[in-house]
């Protein structure tokens, strides 16, 4: 599985971008504390399904995948799906990763995965999570 001419610049700047924010996010939260609010929280009071995810996140960062689950428990399943389609990105001449694509993509996938969202948003509320 090599990757093409054309998608060697592409994946060295999207790991270079990625790595360059990861280390400005560490810095301005270990600098300041400071963590931005959730929009949705903010006016309406509820948990939005991403609530939780930057301490998760933080918490991945340190070695900590436990205490992520803790804070937002649908981060995990959302970066391997983000992580998958990365791949097939990356890698298009890898039939196996195409067809993953196609599927992680079809629209009843991506309803079932939007359904699972507002799942989570209603029993996170509802349970106080």
């Amino acid at each position: 599985m090599a990757l093409t001419p054309n998608r060697i610049p592409k994946a060295a700047l999207a790991l270079t971008g990625g790595a360059a924010l990861l280390a400005l996010y560490r810095a301005l939260v270990a600098a300041t504390g400071f963590m931005p609010r959730c929009a949705v929280k903010w006016v309406t009071g509820l948990s939005c399904p991403g609530c939780g995810s930057q301490r998760a996140f933080d918490a991945l960062l340190h070695g900590h995948p436990i205490e992520a689950l803790r804070f937002n428990l649908i981060l995990l399943p959302a970066l391997l799906y983000l992580l998958l389609l990365g791949a097939a990105w990356t890698f298009p001449a890898s039939t196996p990763l195409q067809r993953l694509h196609r599927s992680l993509t079809s629209p009843r996938v991506l309803i079932v995965v939007a359904a699972l969202m507002v799942a989570w948003m209603v029993v996170r509320n509802l349970l106080n999570i």
